[in-house]
């Protein structure tokens, strides 16, 4: 199941996603993905099929589907490799089958993956992905025109069960046409909330119910929740219906069994979304961080839980014998109390064994560590163009091959404009994580081209293997801290605080560090490789807690010089290798 229909641009560049489909034998669009760039990305992830998307019986390709194929895999294998997202979901719908040992690889990002697992929305865009499920008018699709079709074939046909369908398809068609209603008034409030029209987010505190925009939003979204009930009811109803037909030929019967689960599977849909939604309007649970969040294409009122650790005991660890956690970046200065706390791991503290293991690197040779000293501090006026300068300085000494990394898109952007060209006048070629590229496709580039730079955000701090001389040097244009203001992040420091503890040690910093370990982590990534560090905040060597980021650098010649000097030491460095 996909979008319902697809522009004529979007089935030109398709074409040959068409000669791959004939060819391939599992129909997995990753397949694909990873040779996607920018629209052509954007029109893959129009034809993917997901628990979302998937339409179950209602769907007239169920026999040969790609996705049912793969769950049968999944249920017959011994070994499963997943990414956490879908481990959560999968494990949330019984897509993924029950297993006894679990080991989270890169285990530091779990509280992040949980945090999104675990936060209800309230959009016009889920509602109308739920929706589209039980009736599309676009195509004739959805479970419920699937029943009507049962129903119809019965003989004789069922004329209350009829009636009961055509009831269920009005009240779906009512529901389908608010969903721009919804988003209208999200957007109302977002404009209340931030008249700018900026992307971003806005904590929603209990103030915000005196605003009449949230109360117009509220009262809408109650009678849709009513309407959602009697729609679930309905097709509970066309559930018993369905299975009470008799007298079907065998093959009837089967499709009569998968309508009747899917309507089911669809009514519990809809009542769950009615829940979440009721949940996230009233604003009421103190174990919830509420906030709306406005891109480019809508505006979601979303409730994050502030913390993880209870759900992943109950859900996650508590239930099996064997869940093994494992990263690079568990501790903070050789401690791992900051990551056992925030994933709640003091609930099973009776099971758990901890150990920590030295690197096969030796970044003693290997690496040099470098933070100019006559970089302004990032809260001064001409930081940004400081260090637009040092950086054509540096990729000039390091011979391009480096990864540039930002913590801010707006940074990255008024850099990479302003100082593009200087570089590419060194002869060094230069790529923009915000470019028109998928993240793959810049990547693979960056790779291929040995002497080029690449200018990245967050997302590039973890999870990029470069092996080889074109990733020689990261740059970390400013320490990692999480935004301050960010709705969930200002909740959690508020957590930490009533219980009595600092945040910025508690949770601040030890966050900030592991994201820090994090993007050094992507220079070495074999015994071969051989680089620099370069960090441009020199903050952490001029604040207290900068201790605590050197700390966690591994045992490696360190220079903290002037700009000038640290240039000529990494051009007598990489003269050396």
């Amino acid at each position: 199941g996909a979008r319902d229909s697809l522009l004529v641009d979007d089935r030109l560049r398709l074409l040959p996603v068409m000669a791959w489909a004939l060819r391939s034998t599992t129909l997995d669009l990753a397949e694909l993905s990873t040779r996607a760039g920018g629209e052509s990305a954007e029109a893959l992830r129009a034809l993917a099929a997901d628990h979302e998307t998937c339409m179950g019986a209602a769907c007239d390709m169920r026999r040969g589907c790609a996705l049912s194929r793969l769950r049968l895999r999944a249920a017959a294998s011994d070994l499963l490799i997943i990414n956490h997202a879908l481990w959560f979901a999968g494990s949330a719908v019984g897509t993924i089958p029950e297993v006894h040992r679990v080991v989270f690889d890169e285990a530091h990002t779990l509280e992040d993956v949980a945090t999104d697992h675990y936060t209800l929305e309230l959009s016009a865009d889920a509602l109308e992905r739920i929706m589209l499920r039980v009736h599309n008018p676009a195509d004739g699709d959805g479970v419920i025109a699937a029943t009507e079709s049962l129903l119809e074939a019965a003989i004789p046909p069922p004329q209350d069960a009829l009636a009961l369908a055509r009831s269920a398809r009005e009240m779906a068609q009512q529901i389908l046409s608010s969903c721009s209603a919804l988003g209208r008034l999200c957007e109302a409030l977002a404009d209340k909330l931030d008249p700018g029209g900026r992307a971003g987010r806005s904590r929603l505190r209990p103030e915000v119910t005196r605003l009449l925009p949230y109360q117009h939003l509220a009262e809408f979204t109650e009678d849709t929740c009513v309407e959602l009930r009697s729609l679930a009811e309905i097709l509970d109803q066309l559930a018993g219906l369905l299975g009470d037909l008799e007298d079907s030929p065998m093959g009837e019967l089967e499709l009569l069994a998968i309508a009747t689960g899917e309507l089911r599977s669809q009514s519990a849909e809809l009542q769950g979304y009615a829940e979440a939604a009721e949940e996230v309007i009233a604003l009421s649970d103190p174990d919830r961080v509420f906030f709306l969040e406005r891109s480019r294409s809508e505006a979601v009122v979303r409730a994050a839980p502030v913390e993880v650790g209870r759900d992943l005991a109950r859900q996650v660890f508590e239930p099996r014998p064997t869940v093994i956690l494992t990263s690079a970046t568990l501790s903070v200065g050789g401690d791992m109390s900051y990551f056992q706390d925030r994933l709640g791991l003091g609930q099973v503290s009776e099971r758990l064994i901890s150990a920590s293991y030295p690197s096969e690197f030796d970044y003693s040779t290997q690496t040099c560590f470098c933070v100019p000293t006559d970089v302004p501090d990032p809260r001064e006026d001409g930081w940004l163009d400081a260090v637009g300068e040092a950086i054509v300085e540096l990729v000039q000494a390091t011979r391009g091959r480096a990864l540039v990394l930002f913590t801010s898109r707006a940074h990255l952007e008024a850099v990479y404009e302003s100082r593009r060209r200087d570089i590419e006048a060194l002869g060094i070629p230069t790529y923009s994580q915000l470019a028109n590229l998928s993240r793959a496709h810049v990547r693979r580039a960056f790779s291929q081209d040995v002497s080029s730079v690449l200018f990245a955000t967050r997302s590039f701090f973890e999870g990029v293997d470069i092996p080889g001389e074109s990733l020689s040097s990261v740059v970390l244009t400013r320490l990692p801290f999480a935004v301050p203001t960010d709705p969930i992040v200002e909740a959690r420091r508020e957590k930490v605080a009533e219980r009595g503890h600092d945040p910025m040690e508690a949770y601040y910093i030890p966050q900030a560090v592991i994201t820090f370990r994090q993007a050094f982590g992507r220079l070495i990534r074999r015994k071969t490789d051989r680089g620099s560090v370069i960090v441009l905040d020199p903050r952490i060597v001029r604040k207290r807690y900068g201790k605590r980021f050197m700390e966690s650098v591994p045992e490696c010649r360190v220079v903290q010089k002037p700009l000038g000097a640290v240039a000529d030491f990494l051009s007598r460095f990489f003269d050396e290798g």
